[in-house]
């Protein structure tokens, strides 16, 4: 059986969405449970973990921009 080339563009997409949603996630959380810590290095991680977020919720947005 010989998949469309459309659906295979498709799926690939959906997946990409998916896995920025993953990541995005993890981010936030990880965010979450350092932020509130007073070492240096956990601030560090936290502002780390922010910046993964926000540059996964950009390539969300244009993966999510990019399907309409």
């Amino acid at each position: 059986m010989v998949v469309p080339r459309k659906k295979w563009i498709t799926m690939a997409d959906d997946m990409n969405r998916i896995a920025f949603s993953v990541i995005f996630g993890f981010s936030l959380i990880t965010t979450a449970l350092t932020i509130g810590s007073t070492g240096g290095d956990e601030k560090m991680v936290a502002f780390f973990s922010l910046l993964l977020a926000v540059v996964s919720f950009i390539f969300f947005i244009i993966s999510y921009a990019k399907q309409n």
